[in-house]
């Protein structure tokens, strides 16, 4: 009987445990769901600037490639077509 009886209580105390356990996880849960949807929206916008910069850069090359060699008065009417 009271083996019976330690075996219960063994088992009450895992189940409030248990449950505690839980209790404390479901925050920690939301919080490290809204933390990854946080980190994603930084990646995308990111991810958007940084192509943003590219297509800048390529273009700079580009124009870079385009004015080199030509003489002075050459460049500027070379740069006024290009605004």
């Amino acid at each position: 009987m009271l083996q019976s009886a330690l075996s219960s209580e063994s088992l009450q105390n895992e189940d409030n445990t248990s449950a505690n356990q839980s209790a404390l996880a479901r925050p920690l849960y939301r919080e490290l769901d809204k933390q990854a949807e946080q980190i994603i929206r930084e990646l995308h916008d990111h991810h958007q600037v940084y192509g943003k910069a590219e297509a800048r850069l390529k273009l700079t090359e580009e124009d870079q490639r385009e004015a080199e060699g030509k003489g002075e008065k050459e460049f500027w009417i070379w740069a006024a077509e290009r605004v």
